[in-house]
């Protein structure tokens, strides 16, 4: 993978880059005629969409074990809909799954040295 110019290296370059290459090299020799139309599918929206859905994923992860572990207060005390769909949620868990995911959008942010990393 060849570094661009317009775009500045991130922390996480030196450990993907070789398995990437090794990835890329195999298929080139493999199937020679194939590569000639495929393009790397890593461009900076496609990590973008996953950082996006591995937050996602972290924030039900921390409201399980937050609600699990600290709550107390059903969600459908203060918002009935929610304890119609869910009478089991809690506010605890609530606060736990958006702290968790603030978190781990925000340090995904700075390893991936996005330029307003403070706005996740």
């Amino acid at each position: 993978i060849q570094g661009n110019p317009d775009q500045p290296m991130t922390l996480l370059h030196p450990f993907v880059a070789p398995l990437l290459d090794s990835i890329g090299s195999y298929t080139k020799s493999t199937f020679p005629y194939f590569s000639q139309f495929v393009e790397s599918p890593i461009t900076a929206g496609s990590v973008f969409i996953f950082w996006t859905w591995i937050s996602i994923a972290f924030s039900d992860v921390g409201a399980y074990f937050m609600g699990r572990k600290f709550g107390k207060h059903k969600l459908g005390s203060i918002f009935p809909a929610a304890g119609a769909a869910s009478p089991n949620k809690t506010i605890e868990g609530y606060l736990g799954g958006t702290l968790f995911c603030t978190a781990f959008a925000t340090v995904g942010s700075i390893i991936m040295q996005w330029p307003y990393w403070y706005l996740t």
